[in-house]
């Protein structure tokens, strides 16, 4: 299961926990009282519960020692530790996909006290205020990325745009320090680079998933009067050919979305010009998601203040008004 998947049900459960208080309150009357649910409420009841020994035994993969998550998932692994998994796992687990056998004992005072422990925290006023927190964090995040796309075009009219992901080899466990050193030497090897050459600015998301670990999303402005924008494909590709063999010395992965970008619905990458209302829109989709995006959110313990969105400067030259566009 992937860190996407994780948080995925993991909001389907808390969001059934906090908004159908009646619901939840009687099903959790009718497990302590042993009476029999209905058929509904049975339904329900395993939908939920169905992912929750998976779910359990997915938050002991996470490195919670050294990285802060999500507080949706912080939460959640709080309230694993009041309640930890139970040690027979095959009757968990049979127990929550057929709740009506009520065969595993002490089933339904176990998972009626874990489920208000894991209400009772999301209702608590630090984790609201945590999401509001972030909430205010993507807003801001939102209109200074929007505001930098829209200022390289007032200075480009034509870019030509680089979506690609940048990651580890699965078997191998990079630490974020060292993802932050390979991502600068990058960043820092753009000026005497051919791969780099004329690249106008960036915008890169850090982020760590089950499955990739930390891995990177980066779109990469060029200036498309420098750079030919029906060849964007094989720019991607010697990107990250470089961050694989050249930054990384053999231990990178990478993804090059414009290879297939025409599998998009809202294609926003590749040569994008100034006057194509359509195209500058899509691109904007993209940055939206990269700025909201709640999954995969990781921090190093050591540094919370680390920001995870980074984003290229403009000069105060190239956002002033009336300066004419580079031709």
């Amino acid at each position: 299961m992937s860190h996407n998947r994780l948080e995925t049900l993991l909001s389907n459960l808390c969001y059934w926990l906090v908004n159908d208080t009646t619901g939840f309150q009687r099903i959790q009357w009718l497990l302590l009282s042993n009476t029999h649910l209905s058929h509904y409420e049975l339904v329900k009841l395993k939908g939920h519960l169905r992912y929750l020994p998976e779910l359990m035994a997915l938050a002991n993969q996470l490195p919670r020692l050294s990285y802060q998550f999500s507080s949706t998932i912080e939460v959640f692994l709080a309230s694993c530790d009041c309640y930890p998994l139970p040690r027979n796992i095959a009757d968990f687990t049979d127990a929550c996909q057929y709740p009506e056998q009520f065969e595993y004992p002490g089933f339904n005072g176990y998972i009626c006290i874990f489920l208000i422990e894991l209400r009772n925290r999301l209702l608590s006023a630090e984790h609201r205020y945590r999401i509001v927190d972030h909430e205010r964090e993507v807003q801001n995040n939102l209109m200074a990325c929007s505001d930098y796309v829209n200022g390289l075009f007032d200075r480009w009219s034509r870019l030509v745009v680089i979506r690609i992901d940048l990651g580890y080899l699965k078997e191998l466990t990079v630490e974020f320090d060292e993802l932050e050193a390979d991502l600068k030497r990058l960043l820092a090897n753009r000026r005497h680079n051919d791969t780099l050459r004329y690249l106008c600015g960036y915008i890169i998301k850090i982020e760590y998933g089950i499955e990739k670990q930390l891995h990177i999303h980066a779109l990469l402005f060029f200036n498309g009067h420098k750079r030919q924008g029906n060849k964007d494909s094989h720019i991607a590709e010697t990107i990250g050919k470089y961050w694989e063999n050249g930054i990384t010395s053999g231990r990178g992965s990478y993804w090059n979305c414009n290879d297939k970008k025409h599998k998009y619905k809202y294609v926003g990458i590749g040569l994008v010009e100034v006057g194509d209302s359509d195209k500058r829109q899509n691109l904007l989709r993209a940055v939206s998601y990269l700025c909201k995006k709640r999954t995969q959110v990781i921090k190093p313990r050591a540094d919370l203040q680390t920001k995870l969105l980074r984003k290229g400067q403009l000069s105060k030259m190239a956002t002033k008004l009336g300066r004419p566009r580079h031709e």
